[in-house]
């Protein structure tokens, strides 16, 4: 029995996670410019830039840690099973799909600086669709995510021919 272990997100992660960087910025930004204003500390702040930096630096970061925690929160931990052609997919300790493999496809991406994979996965019942994208700034199969990707695509077509 081979088993792989990865970190994945869906395409919902990647929207939820885009809408996320707007609302932790944005909308800090937009509530100290509207308490400025109409608070009428106009004065106060013009004479104290120092102060404006560092209630902007304090809202950028309490923004930064507020996506990571989402970020790391939308990345599921999967693990896939296969053994004599049938596959056993758990996500965060959860089974979410198993049976026998009829069909896989891995598909590189790589779009501007964004390189991911995604592997499709279908069985008799069920079909998954595992995205993964790379860390680091370098080709796409170099990544240790998407190698494992790779493998367990090579995995489960080795066991579908046999």
């Amino acid at each position: 029995m081979k088993r792989y272990k990865f970190m994945a997100a869906s395409s919902n992660t990647n929207m939820i996670m885009g809408l996320s960087y707007l609302a932790a910025i944005g909308f800090p930004m937009l509530a100290i410019r509207l308490a400025v204003f109409y608070l009428g500390l106009d004065e106060f702040f013009k004479s104290r830039p120092i102060l404006v930096i560092l209630i902007t630096g304090c809202v950028l970061y309490c923004s930064y840690l507020l996506i990571r925690t989402i970020q790391k929160s939308l990345t599921k931990s999967y693990v896939v099973e296969l053994e004599d052609g049938n596959i056993n997919i758990t996500e965060d300790g959860e089974e979410i799909m198993s049976g026998k493999v009829t069909f896989c496809d891995i598909n590189n991406r790589i779009r501007g600086s964004v390189k991911a994979a995604s592997l499709d996965i279908y069985t008799e019942n069920d079909k998954i669709t595992l995205r993964s994208v790379a860390k680091e700034y370098k080709a796409v199969t170099g990544s240790p995510i998407i190698m494992c990707l790779e493998q367990v695509m090579h995995q489960i077509l080795m066991l579908c021919c046999l």
